[in-house]
């Protein structure tokens, strides 16, 4: 069933059957370091990324004040190389800073105004390292690391901000092993004003520590070029607070600009504004979330903000995507390609039993009665979900769903391209929260508000493409009896369909053929347009005294240069296989890589960029044949996923994914 999937995958995309190998072209991913120096021979190297990404980002430490560096970004997809067009940036000194060093644990407070405060080396503290009191303060990490949390048992902080027009730049912010719950990396308190955060590195694990927590009405936030990573895995509930990368709340007016940044991990949720008014300006632009939702509820952005535009985001999440709670929203121009199943209870720690809710997985979600006056258009969102394990955990996808309890709501959803797959050959169609099988690419949730007044409607889909191999439209708790439009769409059947497919589930008469009069059913899917590999225009960089940032998006194939031609890459013929692999059922147990040459170096990643193994071809007497067996560097068996397998000859790379079964 598995590899029915995969061949869906490439269906969506080309309409043609492609081997396992050609979703690496269709990830629209890749690795990279960059090349710097002094002049445009380089000389250096940054490691190279370890996971797959659209955006890229690099700290580079150690330089030298007062000069010009000279760098490119170099991009790595299928043993192909790319670089872009040489860049520049010059460090400088920073006139009338303040030098600060480590005190021994203790709490640093920059009380001195419209002062930029500079890091000469790592500091630790043991509860709060550093407290921001004085307006107009620059807090410049310069490449160094902040530690947290090194002996307390309260909350605390990397940096609490306390005061307006505050930065935070630079470095990284590290969560030592004590504090208590609600602690975080960065966090705006009473009397934070004006905050800009840009080119900062987080890394924490507590239970419900945050990258970021902005809990303060502001009237201008920029948070930018960040890359906020957590492994926390311990929420109080999915309803309040849950757990966030970012979460901005108390949000009574003011501007916030959330842009380019790269959020990975964490269990609950990416984004999320809290309170929302309806004098706040919101621009959600050019992010790159790879987050995990754990538990149910758990979204990529959760914007409950008035007039936010959330457009030209890569939302490639192991959960839910985008949540929309409050009016005059758009979302569009973003490419969402989610799957993943909860796997643990919305109970605190301490009092479970454990209570899965088997509630679906949301591409795009309308919901409350505030949910009006809302557009999306311009989206491509794919959900696809595969059998699970004994566990049962498999929750159903429904890229659009939608749950606007006002008649009137005037919600347009236009242009996109919406998919929702099954790999279940007979699926099961239970009550809401209770496991079931299916997939819908669209899905009514309690639309039972009656009939819009005159021409209004709830909600308007119009020229809109919806695939699915089970339902197309499906309905809930009741049939709908909201006005809800559908009118010069295209329903594709995707290949394999459920021996269960059906058109409709739930629906009532009358919307079926509104749906049959209007629109086209059995359709032909059209071309997606695609997101390329190659590096683009998307650049930005900074430059402290001593350390600079470097910041690329993968856009377009304009102005590269392939500096090693496929053909003489010695890494071109590697090849891994059987691809997927269930690794039970192979006659060996293992995973083969082979056209490896002697000395190579082999890794094997899971999703999240994690190092599970690594071998040398020189272990397989460099016969040429390199093998996993499925387990990590323990012995361990490691869990069925997608795995990422890097083989290393010198200067050249090959990657490729692994489909792991059992």
């Amino acid at each position: 069933m598995y590899k029915k999937i995969l061949i869906v995958i490439s269906l969506l995309f080309f309409q043609t059957v492609n081997s396992y190998a050609a979703l690496d072209d269709l990830s629209r991913e890749g690795l990279s370091y960059v090349e710097w120096g002094t002049t445009t021979s380089y000389g250096n190297v940054t490691p190279t990324t370890t996971a797959p990404r659209w955006a890229q980002m690099h700290w580079i430490a150690g330089l030298s004040v007062g000069v010009t560096y000279h760098y490119r970004m170099v991009t790595i997809e299928n043993g192909i190389t790319t670089a872009s067009s040489d860049q520049t940036f010059t460090t400088a000194s920073i006139s009338g800073a303040i030098s600060l060093a480590d005190i021994g644990g203790g709490t640093i407070n920059c009380n001195q105004p419209n002062k930029t405060y500079v890091l000469t080396g790592d500091i630790t503290g043991n509860g709060t390292a550093i407290n921001i009191t004085a307006a107009g303060v620059k807090l410049d990490l310069d490449g160094h690391t902040i530690k947290f949390g090194n002996n307390t048992s309260s909350s605390v902080y990397g940096v609490q901000i306390s005061a307006s027009n505050v930065t935070i730049c630079n470095g990284k912010i590290l969560q030592m092993g004590t504090g208590a719950a609600y602690s975080a990396a960065i966090a705006a308190q009473s009397g934070a004003d004006g905050v800009e955060i840009f080119g900062i590195r987080t890394d924490v694990h507590l239970d419900n520590t945050l990258p970021i927590k902005l809990k303060t009405p502001m009237d201008n936030v920029s948070v930018h070029h960040n890359l906020l990573y957590s492994t926390v895995t311990e929420i109080e509930s999915r309803h309040w607070p849950g757990n966030d990368l970012l979460r901005i709340e108390n949000i009574t007016g003011g501007k916030y600009y959330i842009f380019e940044n790269i959020l990975t991990k964490g269990c609950h949720r990416g984004i999320t504004f809290l309170d929302g008014g309806a004098s706040a300006t919101a621009l959600i632009y050019g992010n790159d979330i790879k987050h995990q939702m754990d538990y149910v509820n758990g979204y990529a952005v959760m914007g409950a903000l008035t007039n936010a535009k959330i457009y030209h985001n890569r939302i490639t999440t192991s959960g839910r995507a985008v949540h929309m709670t409050a009016p005059n929203m758009e979302v569009y121009n973003n490419w969402i390609d989610t799957t993943g199943n909860v796997t643990k209870d919305d109970m605190p720690q301490g009092s479970r039993p454990w209570i899965l809710r088997y509630v679906e997985l949301h591409g795009i979600k309308l919901e409350e009665a505030t949910s009006k006056n809302n557009k999306i258009y311009n989206n491509f969102v794919r959900i696809i979900q595969h059998t699970t394990d004994s566990l049962g955990q498999y929750v159903p996808p429904t890229p659009l769903n939608i749950a606007c309890y006002d008649a009137n709501a005037m919600n347009e959803v236009y242009n996109n391209k919406f998919v929702g797959l099954t790999d279940y050959s007979t699926t099961v169609h239970n009550a809401y929260g209770i496991w079931s099988t299916w997939a819908s690419a669209v899905f009514c949730v309690d639309m039972t508000a009656g009939p819009a007044a005159g021409s209004n409607y709830a909600v308007s889909l119009h020229d809109n493409e919806f695939i699915s191999n089970d339902f197309f439209v499906g309905a809930i708790y009741s049939s709908p009896t909201s006005t809800i439009k559908f009118t010069n769409n295209k329903f594709v059947l995707g290949p394999g369909p459920t021996a269960t497919h059906t058109p409709y589930y739930g629906l009532g008469v009358s919307l079926q053929n509104d749906i049959n009069s209007n629109n086209t059913m059995n359709a032909t899917e059209s071309t997606t347009p695609m997101l390329s590999t190659r590096i683009g225009t998307g650049k930005w960089n900074y430059a402290s005294q001593t350390s600079a940032v470097i910041y690329w998006q993968i856009t377009s194939d304009s102005g590269t240069t392939v500096i090693i031609p496929p053909g003489e890459d010695p890494l071109a013929n590697v090849k891994g296989f059987p691809n997927p692999c269930n690794i039970n059922n192979v006659f060996d147990k293992k995973f083969k890589i082979t056209s490896v040459p002697p000395g190579s170096d082999v890794e094997i990643f899971n999703s999240y960029g994690e190092l599970i193994r690594k071998q040398n071809a020189a272990d397989f007497g460099n016969s040429g044949r390199v093998s996993w067996d499925g387990k990590n560097t323990a012995g361990e068996d490691v869990p069925r996923g997608m795995y990422m397998y890097v083989v290393t000859y010198g200067t050249y790379k090959k990657i490729g994914k692994i489909g792991l079964l059992r």
